[in-house]
């Protein structure tokens, strides 16, 4: 069973290694489809946006503006308007590069944490396959049933 589980985890983290090239390949284009919206809002070339001009981008969905932020997992008006809030100044000016940082922290930590916890029930999954029919469960920390 060790060597079944150590060669499935081996695939998967292959697999999952692919599919985090594939979806960062994703996300920089959806960043770089933002940022590009985000200089053409950018009329005085400040490197900042006023709230009302992002919103305004969503709102119209600008050049892809609300469809990348979609992917990003930024799926409505109220997460927007919070960001936007969270990253303001005292002159209500929001630094693009700031916001467009944001963005890509925040799909990373939900990217991987999404295959975490995937991966726990996976494997959960291949040992109640195994064991039941033997009748007996590895134990975890504790003596306590592992689950």
């Amino acid at each position: 069973l060790v060597l079944i589980v150590e060669c499935y985890m081996r695939a998967c983290e292959q697999d999952q290694e692919q599919k985090w090239q594939d979806e960062n390949a994703q996300r920089d284009a959806h960043l770089h489809r933002l940022a590009a919206a985000c200089s053409n809002l950018d009329t005085m070339r400040r490197g900042t946006l006023q709230m009302a001009d992002l919103m305004g981008a969503y709102q119209e969905d600008v050049a892809g503006f609300r469809s990348s932020l979609c992917s990003l997992g930024i799926e409505s008006r109220e997460r927007l308007e919070t960001i936007c809030v969270v990253l303001a100044e005292t002159t209500g000016q929001i630094r693009i590069s700031e916001f467009l940082r944001h963005l890509r922290g925040l799909q990373k930590s939900v990217t991987r944490d999404a295959w975490m916890a995937y991966t726990v029930l996976e494997l959960q999954r291949l040992v109640k396959a195994e064991f039941p029919a033997r009748g007996a469960f590895p134990r975890g920390a504790g003596g306590r049933l592992a689950q």
